[in-house]
């Protein structure tokens, strides 16, 4: 069983990366994180992460485009019933 979960996770990581590098207007290596650990056996071995993006990668325009559809969400959220828009804390 742990190897069909090891193959599920191994086939969904490709295409998440390609998600977040799409949408984020990303590289490769900027979705793509590892780091090594020591094994009992002293040898090394690779663990990935199926996505990690630094937030300073991340282009302004993208991080003001999701803020506004935020603004956009809460305020229908927030929409009075005479049709008025309105935040409110």
């Amino acid at each position: 069983m742990t190897s069909v979960c090891r193959q599920i996770r191994i086939g969904c990581e490709k295409p998440f990366r390609r998600v977040l590098r799409d949408f984020l207007h990303l590289s490769d290596t900027d979705v793509a994180w590892s780091y090594k650990v020591l094994l009992p056996s002293g040898l090394k071995r690779n663990l990935y992460f199926a996505g990690r993006v630094s937030l300073e990668k991340i282009p302004a325009r993208i991080i003001y485009e999701c803020r506004c559809e935020a603004f956009k969400t809460e305020a229908r959220r927030a929409r009075r019933s005479d049709g008025v828009a309105g935040l409110h804390e």
